[in-house]
């Protein structure tokens, strides 16, 4: 929130994102929820189970965390009605100073401004605990039935030999599963540095079972940015959650 004060105070736009796409609120979901709730990434799956309560402290602070960036200006004016695209265009073109995204949009920045100069941080809490969050981006899986397994295996050998992913991570500016594999990419590296010195954690938003419980969280988080009531916002989101699980 300093930051933003100051980013502000020099003319300069914070943080750009795509919250006029709901699913960009996973990015601060994600990292928000998990700060708060390391020892049980299932929390979202608990809550859509009625195994927790939306009440909890540890979900609350999460709202009202995303409240305080609201409030405080931490995001770029007018960022609920900004589109994933139109955030990314704004920060490759300097008129926001951050943004918030993942490491598969480098090479989307750089087609925009080759020349632009950035590195990369975790987003903080108010707890200064800020542990990185990760999806699973792609994934490959054999039919059992498959008439080929024998073929179909030594195709993912080949796959994912260290020369061949070597070269796909390379191609595709992206991590890769196999061991002892790194990339050419300045931004792939001051990732993989986050990586080395904090906690990681898939995101808490992969275990709910229905996509209508990711468009309650998502709408929360909406209203909390927008600075509404946090016991309201989270007494709308529970009935919400129990209507869901009665249907």
């Amino acid at each position: 929130m300093n930051v933003a004060s100051v980013l502000r105070e020099n003319g300069y736009g914070t943080i750009s994102a795509g919250f006029g796409e709901a699913w960009c609120y996973d990015l601060i979901n994600n990292p928000l929820f998990t700060s708060y709730n390391s020892d049980n990434l299932r929390i979202q799956y608990d809550l859509e189970m009625g195994t927790a309560s939306w009440t909890d402290e540890n979900v609350r602070k999460v709202f009202e965390d995303v409240k305080a960036y609201g409030e405080n200006g931490v995001f770029i004016d007018g960022v609920q009605g900004t589109s994933y695209d139109a955030s990314i265009a704004l920060f490759a073109q300097g008129v926001a100073a951050m943004l918030s995204t993942g490491s598969w949009d480098i090479n989307a920045i750089r087609s925009q401004n080759p020349d632009l100069n950035f590195g990369f941080f975790v987003l903080p809490n108010s707890e200064d605990y800020c542990p990185m969050t990760t999806a699973l981006g792609q994934s490959y899986a054999i039919n059992a039935d498959s008439p080929n397994v024998e073929e179909a295996m030594m195709f993912l050998e080949y796959l994912y030999s260290p020369e061949i992913a070597q070269l796909y991570a390379e191609a595709t500016s992206q991590f890769s599963a196999t061991a002892g594999v790194s990339v050419e990419d300045e931004g792939l590296n001051a990732v993989t540095e986050l990586l080395a010195t904090h906690d990681s954690f898939p995101g808490p938003n992969e275990y709910p079972t229905k996509t209508e419980f990711h468009d309650i969280v998502r709408e929360a988080l909406s209203k909390a940015l927008a600075g509404g009531d946090i016991d309201q916002i989270l007494a709308d989101a529970d009935a919400a959650t129990v209507a869901l699980r009665e249907s």
